[in-house]
């Protein structure tokens, strides 16, 4: 049985989500990994964490946060943490002309949750490793 080709470094699976970490979504993410993992693609987690709070306080706050999220196969994932009001204080309000803060399709969301495309542009500007970092 051969090996998948690897991905050279060129590749990284952005996972995108909103909310809390739930059981469900980390089986999600956790099956990712393990399977992309053998091409050598790594997984990455960006995640709008607008409405969301941590010991109280809101992590909407304008700031982007890195961290990782533990895995339950003792893997880790790296984790970036973006909010509306950081993707308004680095853009401006014309980035955001014709959207609204919510996305999700049918989900009834929060003001503020979604993940649109200046967040993906916050990931690449601030969470995205350098060409010496590996995850």
């Amino acid at each position: 049985v051969g090996q998948p080709p690897s991905s050279g470094g060129d590749t990284v699976f952005v996972f995108k989500t909103y909310s809390t970490f739930t059981p469900w979504k980390t089986h999600q993410i956790d099956r990712y990994a393990d399977q992309l993992a053998g091409a050598g693609i790594p997984v990455v987690i960006l995640r709008d964490a607008s409405a969301l709070r941590r010991h109280g306080e809101t992590l909407g706050d304008g700031k982007v946060r890195k961290s990782f999220v533990m895995l339950s196969t003792g893997k880790s994932v790296p984790l970036c943490d973006v909010s509306w009001q950081a993707a308004l204080d680095e853009w401006g309000q014309e980035a955001f002309e014709g959207l609204a803060p919510k996305g999700g399709g049918d989900h009834d969301l929060q003001l503020g949750q979604g993940v649109h495309n200046q967040y993906e542009a916050l990931w690449w500007r601030h969470c995205r490793p350098s060409g010496s970092e590996k995850y």
